[in-house]
């Protein structure tokens, strides 16, 4: 009887402790599926890159949603929305002007290594939105299931080539003089140059039309008054974490050593802490005291998408990185390297875990705070 009742807790344990762990499939969702939702009413696609790669491809009707944009620091590197990455009525505004809705069903790319992607998805999650996925593989994934790329870039070479071709054509005809017995000859061929130069351009065309990443304004033909509200009792605090319990959690580190129930985590590179390599203009480099030095790199693979749940689970034991504390995650900003290892403690199992939405731009900067060189 008592072997009995034993088993039935240790199973009860197990689910309960397996139910708060979340599957890379809560997260992502495959390139393939992805791709057949471009366009499909109330799926949205948010680009996660800056401006300047959005403005070169982007896929179809998608909007865009940069965290280098939001800054809700002041002069003082102060976090002024915290713990919150930015205030709600600014996040509600930008949420409207991207015409996404509360019922949105929103898709997450970017060009790079998926951290862009991440950090936005946990922006969303943090103000509430349930229907958030991110795509396996990013942005170049989806590029190759759409064999339209392909030819559009094949004619565009084609056309560029072409184009250099008609322009040196051009000038050595410019150069000859009226009588000269190869003008003629000559006018003819870079009339025939020009005219498969209009040819390419308009193949272009037609294979655009029927592109799914395009350079496009066609968002701005939607509704930019979605009404979206985000209400203060679906944000989910358990995800971020302002200064004040960072300072917290110091202390008691200082106090108790391994022995204290926290562990802060910083997920920048050893170039930033040590200040060799500067992204922002923060005050003073180094890293907060008692803070584990965990480059957010080791938890995904070169596909922009996380590592497999066994291979975190490893890569976290050897780091001594134990599921019974509560852990605070913290990289320049908290919007993207912080939130990728963040969501990968969360897929191995860990249920205590935050994201310092201040960052090292806000602990940096403040002169008040102890920092470790």
């Amino acid at each position: 009887m008592q072997k009995k009742i034993y088993l039935f807790f240790l199973l009860l344990y197990f689910f309960n402790a397996n139910a708060l762990a979340i599957e890379k499939r809560d997260i992502y969702i495959s390139a393939e599926y992805a791709n057949k939702l471009v366009g499909r009413e109330n799926i949205v696609f948010v680009s996660a890159d800056r401006a300047n790669i959005y403005d070169k491809s982007h896929i179809k009707g998608s909007v865009r949603l940069d965290l280098e944009d939001i800054s809700s620091h002041n002069t003082d590197g102060v976090n002024e929305c915290a713990p919150l990455i930015e205030c709600i009525q600014n996040a509600q505004l930008r949420l409207r002007s991207m015409a996404i809705d509360n019922n949105s069903y929103i898709i997450i790319y970017d060009s790079t290594d998926g951290v862009r992607a991440i950090g936005a998805y946990s922006y969303l999650k943090s103000f509430g939105h349930k229907n958030v996925k991110l795509v396996q593989g990013g942005k170049s994934a989806l590029i190759e299931l759409d064999p339209n790329q392909k030819i559009y870039a094949s004619i565009e070479k084609k056309l560029i080539d072409e184009q250099n071709n008609y322009e040196k054509l051009a000038n050595e005809l410019s150069k000859l003089e009226e009588g000269d017995t190869t003008k003629n000859g000559l006018e003819k061929i870079v009339e025939q140059s020009f005219n498969r130069l209009q040819e390419f351009k308009k193949r272009l065309s037609i294979v655009a039309v029927n592109m799914k990443f395009v350079k496009d304004t066609s968002f701005m033909d939607r509704d930019v008054n979605s009404g979206y509200t985000i209400k203060k009792d679906n944000i989910d605090y358990s995800l971020v974490a302002g200064i004040s319990e960072i300072e917290n959690a110091v202390r008691e580190i200082q106090k108790s050593g391994k022995n204290s129930e926290y562990l802060i985590i910083d997920t920048r590179s050893f170039e930033e802490i040590i200040g060799e390599k500067r992204i922002n203009s923060v005050l003073r480099t180094g890293y907060i005291p008692g803070a584990l030095l965990y480059d957010h790199i080791r938890v995904l693979n070169n596909n922009a998408v996380m590592k497999d749940k066994k291979l975190l689970e490893e890569n976290f034991k050897k780091y001594g990185i134990d599921q019974e504390k509560r852990i605070y995650v913290y990289s320049q900003t908290g919007t993207g390297r912080a939130s990728a290892v963040a969501i990968a403690l969360k897929i191995v199992g860990f249920s205590n875990v935050k994201v310092y939405s201040g960052g090292w731009n806000e602990w940096g900067n403040n002169l008040n705070m102890p920092i470790k060189r």
